[in-house]
């Protein structure tokens, strides 16, 4: 079940550490799923399930609060893993108990977001930004530099004008960094510029040339 809530794909290793268990135990289990073919290995540590209808089973009996957990334990596990993929580890807090680790989970899903950004992907972000959002609201977190513009620009790029406007004016009432502040009014002269005001997007443009002197 851990296994198939890491996914099609998995590491011996990491499901060893998720688990809790010796990899002696978990190699003897391995076997015993290589010789009903229900995973097959394809590198010496890598497996995968040979249908997704098996993962899919496994996790069958398993209710929302069990798979919460399980995806925790595995998200945990890959925190640790310095070689874990950054969107991987940051889906599995998403769907485990984020509140229990909170600050862990809220940088592991805005260094995603950020990334896909960085990849053109904006639906792809606010996938990891919403969620980081809600939960620096739901424990009290103070978001880091730079976070609310990330999430105006994921917004805006994914067409959400007054929801990006909304974000890039909290960032501006909250960072005090000069460069992030005229970021910040770079994407708000952006955010105009898409609701045919050029009159507040050269405004906003000015604002960021203040900031920088």
């Amino acid at each position: 079940r851990m296994a198939a809530a890491i996914g099609g794909r998995f590491h011996a290793e990491t499901l060893a550490h998720a688990s809790g268990q010796e990899r002696t135990e978990v190699s003897r289990v391995l076997a015993e799923a290589l010789r009903h073919r229900l995973v097959e290995q394809r590198h010496r540590d890598e497996y995968v399930f040979l249908h997704d209808r098996i993962a899919q089973a496994l996790l069958g009996g398993v209710d929302e609060a069990g798979q919460r957990r399980l995806h925790q334990r595995i998200a945990e596990a890959l925190h640790d893993d310095p070689s874990s993929d950054s969107y991987e580890l940051a889906r599995h807090y998403v769907r485990g108990e984020p509140q229990t680790t909170p600050q862990r989970a809220f940088d592991a899903c805005f260094a995603a977001g950020r990334l896909a950004l960085a990849s053109h992907a904006p639906q792809e972000a606010l996938d990891f930004l919403e969620p980081a959002a809600q939960l620096a609201t739901a424990t009290g977190l103070a978001p880091g530099r730079g976070f609310h513009t990330a999430l105006g620009v994921a917004r805006h790029r994914s067409g959400q004008i007054p929801q990006a406007r909304e974000s890039l004016l909290t960032a501006l009432a909250v960072e005090t960094d000069p460069t992030t502040r005229a970021r910040a009014h770079v994407e708000l002269a952006q955010v105009h510029i898409s609701g045919w005001d050029p009159a507040a997007a050269i405004a906003e443009a000015e604002a960021g040339l203040v900031e920088l002197g």
